[in-house]
């Protein structure tokens, strides 16, 4: 028992260290690429986002919240954990790889 605790807080911390694997709860693991739907208010630059679908893009390690993609408006968002529905956990499609294709961190270069 004590062995099985101490496998699954290892897993748990690994994972977490991973940029695109975040834990939403002790054993559900959010993947890249999932599709979620929003489950409570969320409005982005005029767009409600109830009730529809965003792609997880990324989870920012810093403030825990993902990174997610609404197609329908065009616009990125970081909504918490909380309100996101797994439509169908750990399933990443087609489209989803190829949109996770063109997407890169921002970084900035010293002229």
């Amino acid at each position: 028992m004590v062995a099985q605790k101490k496998v699954a807080a290892f897993t748990k911390r690994k994972l977490s260290k991973m940029t695109n694997l975040a834990i939403k709860e002790d054993n559900e693991v959010l993947v890249c690429g999932e599709m979620v739907r929003f489950t409570d208010n969320y409005n982005i630059f005029g767009y409600e986002a109830k009730d529809n679908l965003g792609i997880i893009i990324r989870i920012d390690m810093g403030n825990g919240k993902p990174l997610v993609y609404l197609s329908e408006a065009g616009e990125f968002c970081e909504p918490k954990l909380e309100i996101l529905e797994r439509v169908k956990p750990g399933h990443v499609s087609k489209e989803a790889k190829d949109l996770l294709k063109n997407i890169r961190k921002l970084q900035v270069i010293d002229t």
